[in-house]
C-alpha cells in the first residue's frame, strides 16, 4: 500500500449538505498524491446518501463512529491517516485547488519547520462571496519561526488554513476533548510551546464558511473554551510563557493606551452628542412656544406677526439642520 503525501482529515456532524462542497475542493486538488479521510461523527441526517454520490474515488475513505465530538472525530483521522502530512478540514468549509501542491512543497523544502498555515477567506454561507478583506497576517507581528507569544495575542486561524507533519502530531499529541471551537487553537499553541516553528504563507488558500451554525458564534461558550486553551497552556509551559513577557506586557499596555484614548475619544462623542440632543430639544421648545404665541395672537400690528413668523422660520431652519 503506497504512503499518500496528504492525508486530508475531513470530520462530519449532520453537515452532509455541505459535505459535497468540501470533498469536491479536495478532488480538484492540482495535487495528485492524497487520500481523503470522511470522518462520520454519528450523523443523523442524510449523510449516506451525499456519501455515496461521490461514486467511490480512490483516494476516497469513510469511517463512522458514535458521536464523540469534533477534537475526537479528528482524532480518529489522524489514527487512519497514511500521510506524511495532515490537512484538517471541516466539513463545512473548503480549500483552495492550489493548496495542498503550494504548502506541500514549501515543507518539503524547509525540514526545520512543523508546520506551515496560510491566509483565509471568509464566504457567506450559500453563496460564496467574500465577507471581508480579512487577514490572519494582519493581527500579529511574528508570523514565521516561534509564534507561540504572537499566536497568544491574536491572529487565530482555522484549521484548514494548516498542514502539518503527521510526525509531529504524533510525538507531540492531536487535538484535546472539551476544548471544542479552541481545540485546534490550544494544539498550535502546544506545538508552539515545544519549539515547534510555523511558516505563513501569505496567500489564501483556504474558505472559511461564515453561517449560523458555525461553532463560533456561541459566544459565551468560545470564550470559555478559549480561556480553558489559555489556562493548559500556562499550567504545562510556564517557563516558555515566561520567555515572552516582557514583550506581552509591552503589546498589552499598548493595547491598553490605545483602550482610554479611544474611551476618551467615546466619551467626547457622547457628550457632544448629548450637548446637541440637549440643543435640539431647547430649539424644539422655542419654536412650540413662538408657534403657540403667533396662534393666539390678537395683534393686528403686521410688524410684529412679521417677526413672530422670521423667528419661527429661523428655529425651523436650525432644527433642520440638526437632524442633516
Amino acid at each position: 500500500m503506497t504512503t499518500p503525501a496528504v492525508s486530508i482529515i475531513i470530520p462530519c456532524y449532520n453537515q452532509a449538505h455541505y459535505l459535497h462542497k468540501a470533498v469536491r475542493s479536495c478532488l480538484e486538488q492540482t495535487l495528485p498524491d492524497f487520500e481523503i479521510l470522511v470522518i462520520n461523527d454519528g450523523s443523523t441526517d442524510n449523510f449516506d446518501e451525499v456519501f455515496r454520490a461521490f461514486d467511490s474515488p480512490p483516494q476516497l475513505r469513510r469511517h463512522d463512529q458514535s458521536n464523540a465530538g469534533l477534537a475526537c472525530a479528528r482524532n480518529a483521522g489522524i489514527q487512519l491517516a497514511r500521510g506524511r502530512y495532515l490537512q484538517f478540514l471541516d466539513a463545512d468549509d473548503y480549500l483552495h485547488p492550489d493548496k495542498l501542491r503550494r504548502q506541500v512543497q514549501l515543507l518539503d523544502e524547509n525540514p526545520a519547520y512543523a508546520f506551515t498555515y496560510c491566509d483565509i477567506t471568509r464566504v457567506r454561507d450559500d453563496s460564496g462571496t467574500p465577507i471581508d478583506h480579512d487577514s490572519v497576517g494582519l493581527y500579529r507581528q511574528t508570523l514565521t519561526g516561534d509564534i507561540l507569544i504572537s499566536l497568544l495575542i491574536g491572529g487565530f486561524f482555522p484549521p484548514n488554513a494548516v498542514l502539518v507533519r503527521k510526525e509531529v502530531i504524533d510525538r507531540y499529541g492531536s487535538f484535546t476533548p472539551g476544548l471544542d471551537g479552541h481545540a485546534d487553537y490550544e494544539l498550535w499553541l502546544r506545538l508552539s510551546a515545544q519549539r515547534q516553528s510555523g511558516f505563513y504563507l501569505d496567500q489564501k488558500l483556504a474558505y472559511y464558511r461564515v453561517h449560523d451554525g458555525n461553532m463560533t458564534g456561541n459566544t459565551a461558550h468560545m470564550h470559555q473554551t478559549y480561556l480553558a486553551a489559555l489556562h493548559k497552556i500556562a499550567a504545562e509551559f510556564p517557563e516558555r510563557l515566561a520567555d515572552g513577557v516582557a514583550g506581552l506586557k509591552a503589546h498589552i499596555d499598548c493595547l491598553t493606551a490605545a483602550n482610554v484614548a479611544l474611551q476618551h475619544q467615546i466619551n467626547e462623542n457622547d457628550f457632544q452628542l448629548a450637548k446637541t440632543t440637549q440643543s435640539h430639544d431647547q430649539l424644539q421648545a422655542e419654536l412650540k412656544k413662538k408657534d403657540q404665541q403667533l396662534a393666539e395672537s390678537k395683534t393686528t400690528d403686521p410688524a410684529l406677526v412679521d417677526q413672530l413668523i422670521r423667528e419661527n422660520q429661523k428655529l425651523k431652519k436650525l432644527l433642520q439642520k440638526m437632524k442633516d
